[in-house]
């Protein structure tokens, strides 16, 4: 208020002469002017690769993207990177292998967590190093009540265009840096009140219940100084496995990380999910009947894709549920002559990597076939037989953990179990 008398008493009492007038517009002349600067930009700069939401999420997963990172990235931009147009159908580029030699280690088992933290430092790195990003972040379990989130990071677009068809599509959202593992809302420094409406009004509450995370499950891969390894060490919170950390490298065949990825995520699902029960296996259908083969070969595989008596539904890992059975991954790695005739319609758009003759396709993403009928466990070169269902659940055990017990028994009644060791014996399962 005393600066507006002020002015009040000044413009009354005091006249302005011509020279105060010229004064006060040089003045303000000077005040409007642009400030100078050498360099003109907006905020925030973000484009295609350089998107904030998805850097901060590399940077809490440990990996700094220096260079442009991709999330998701369209098709004409992955296909652009391996010198082929969007439209093409098959893109052959010499890498990666999706068969070959590797090693699946566990941190904690069959390598010492020193080990694993040592190698994970050196592709972090790497992947912080100035290069391009290709990160496909994507879900694992078609049935979204045992669904869980993973993301792929790789310098290389063709093993990102292979893990668009092998992964289970998720809806585009974006990242968030905060929610890698569920429970991240009771983070402390990402902990906050809810707003909750009683009827009457609005009132603040503590969360109590757990926030999902998007990508409980992530894969690291290196170079090609990287051994041909598929490390996976899990990520333990309160007392209980939240996630799990996959380092590769880039001579890392396709088909070790898909192992790897299985082999985590059936673990974390059969701890998270305490009614469904997660199997490396191999998922048949045939009318309203469905078998699952357990520790599936990949000759076995290709075996069932040439079938014409009956058709493969999940392939690598699948999760049984009282409301039936869901495979985790999308897709298959097959040969380019078997691609033509399984690849699912929808995913025509996208092309295929095809090296050596080998190649990735989705298939139909149905979420659910109908509740197991019969199991048989893959051992190659025994003799057929049928098991006990004390033994059956012996096996079964041994594949998850004793917590299992009750769930295997609830939704594996009534069902069939046998041992198979060739791959003639999976044709007469039905």
């Amino acid at each position: 208020m005393m600066f507006r008398q002020l002015v009040k008493q000044r413009i009354v009492r005091g006249p302005i002469t011509l020279s105060s007038k010229a004064k006060m517009a040089a003045n303000m002349a000077t005040r409007s002017a642009p400030a100078e600067t050498e360099e003109w930009f907006v905020f925030p700069r973000e484009r295609e690769g350089n998107v904030y939401s998805v850097n901060w999420s590399l940077c809490h997963d440990g990996v700094v993207p220096v260079g442009d990172a991709f999330r998701n990235a369209r098709l004409p931009i992955l296909t652009k990177k391996l010198g082929a147009s969007a439209s093409v159908p098959t893109i052959t580029p010499s890498s990666p292998l999706f068969y070959g030699g590797y090693h699946l280690l566990e941190a904690g088992d069959t390598l010492p967590h020193a080990d694993f933290n040592e190698l994970f430092t050196e592709v972090k790195s790497y992947l912080s190093s100035g290069i391009e990003l290709f990160i496909e972040d994507a879900s694992l379990g078609a049935y979204n009540k045992v669904r869980l989130g993973a993301r792929i990071v790789t310098v290389d677009a063709a093993t990102a265009l292979i893990f668009r068809n092998l992964l289970i599509p998720s809806p585009p959202r974006p990242a968030d840096h905060r929610a890698r593992f569920d429970g991240w809302n009771f983070d402390p420094r990402f902990k906050q009140p809810k707003l909750v409406w009683n009827g009457d009004r609005c009132n603040l509450q503590e969360q109590t219940e757990a926030e999902p995370g998007q990508r409980p499950v992530a894969v690291f891969i290196g170079d090609e100084t990287t051994n041909p390894v598929a490390a996976v060490q899990f990520v333990e919170s309160n007392g209980s496995l939240v996630g799990a950390n996959i380092v590769a490298g880039a001579k890392t065949p396709i088909k070790g990380i898909v192992e790897a990825v299985g082999f985590a995520t059936n673990v974390l699902v059969n701890e998270k999910f305490a009614s469904a029960v997660a199997l490396p296996s191999l998922s048949l259908v045939k009318g309203d009947k469905t078998v699952l083969v357990v520790n599936a070969s990949d000759e076995v595989l290709s075996s069932a894709l040439e079938s014409k008596s009956f058709g493969v539904f999940g392939a690598y890992s699948n999760v049984i549920t009282a409301a039936g059975v869901t495979p985790l991954f999308n897709g298959i790695i097959c040969s380019e002559a078997t691609a033509a005739t399984v690849k699912a319609v929808g995913y025509k758009q996208i092309p295929s990597v095809v090296v050596s003759g080998q190649t990735a396709v989705a298939m139909h993403p149905n979420n659910l076939a109908n509740p197991v009928s019969h199991i048989a466990f893959f051992e190659e070169g025994v003799a057929k037989s049928v098991l006990t269902e004390a033994d059956a659940l012996q096996k079964l055990l041994n594949l998850t953990d004793e917590s299992k017990t009750e769930a295997i028994k609830s939704i594996l009644s009534g069902v069939t179990f046998s041992v198979i060791g060739t791959t003639k014996d999976v044709v007469n399962l039905f």
